[in-house]
């Protein structure tokens, strides 16, 4: 199998899971701030797509779609060039779920599109990510595949201490 197409394949099963963690997620499960120092619902599920959209435009050699097509607003959340998941940022990101989810199906879209056509001179591309140089694979199959998941068990342990199911 093409390093891409495994790439892809475990992207789809990784957007499915956030789609079902987030599927019962509301307004109020989203914006609940727990105690401790993580953030809530809403700024992780943004920052975790929104850093997805980032990974996959860098990878490409284009801007995000966040970024294209304007969603800060749509979204409800600030406007950051990188949606770092700083207390400051996700205590002014007033999620849009409705739009979240048309958000983040675009996202996936272009990430799965991306892998499902990548030839290995696009794989192998070095690109600039915020961790110094990589190549494009590295950068969405190693970096972006982790992170979404990473976050993912974040929002699934979120939603387990308000009493749902994670």
């Amino acid at each position: 199998m093409e390093a891409s197409k495994l790439v892809k394949s475990q992207y789809e099963l990784t957007h499915r899971i956030l789609g079902q963690i987030m599927n019962d997620v509301n307004d109020a499960i989203a914006a609940s701030v727990p105690a401790g120092s993580i953030q809530h619902i809403a700024s992780i599920a943004a920052h975790s797509v929104m850093s997805e959209d980032m990974f996959t435009a860098m990878a490409i050699g284009s801007s995000p779609l966040f970024k294209l097509e304007n969603w800060y607003g749509r979204l409800g959340v600030p406007e950051n060039d990188m949606p770092r998941n700083s207390d400051e940022w996700a205590s002014g990101v007033k999620l849009n779920l409705e739009a979240f989810n048309e958000y983040a199906l675009k996202v996936y879209a272009q990430t799965e599109g991306w892998l499902d056509n990548a030839d290995a001179d696009a794989l192998s591309r070095e690109v600039q990510s915020p961790f110094g140089k990589t190549t494009a694979l590295e950068l969405v199959g190693g970096l972006g595949l982790y992170h979404i998941t990473e976050h993912s068990g974040e929002i699934a342990a979120l939603k387990g201490i308000q009493g749902l199911k994670g």
